[in-house]
């Protein structure tokens, strides 16, 4: 189940700001500091306003498996990116969440060009993405 960060209930924002603060998320993004639930909220806000990005839970069977994200550049390219809930010690979750945002990206917004961008030491995603044909 897909659930937009902009419908998510309070306690549900609150949980995927505990994610993003996490070591093992927040050393994979750019944004590493800490961030404080009034940035947070925020932030959420702001995607209210933005019609070309577009963030979103993942769930099954109602717990959260990670989320996932989309920034439109234009009516031909998406730049996307994931992560996995941290508290989860379940392999694979990462080969799911790219399989969800393939499918979303290309039979949902009908788009045929995906970008994405990995920091060079993260050698297991870089790995993950070339399976899916990502050079």
């Amino acid at each position: 189940m897909l659930e937009n960060y902009i419908t998510l209930k309070e306690c549900e924002q609150k949980e995927i700001l505990k994610y993003r603060n996490n070591e093992s998320v927040k050393s994979q993004l750019y944004n590493q500091h800490i961030i404080s639930l009034q940035e947070h909220l925020a932030f959420l806000e702001s995607l209210r306003c933005n019609p070309k990005k577009q963030y979103f839970l993942v769930r099954f069977n109602f717990q959260i498996i990670g989320s996932f994200n989309f920034n439109l550049r234009g009516d031909e390219e998406v730049e996307f990116g994931f992560f996995a809930n941290p508290n989860l010690n379940i392999g694979g979750i990462g080969r799911v969440l790219e399989q969800i945002s393939l499918f979303y990206v290309l039979n949902i917004l009908g788009v045929k060009k995906l970008c994405l961008e990995v920091f060079c030491s993260n050698k297991a995603v870089i790995n993950l993405h070339k399976k899916f044909g990502f050079v």
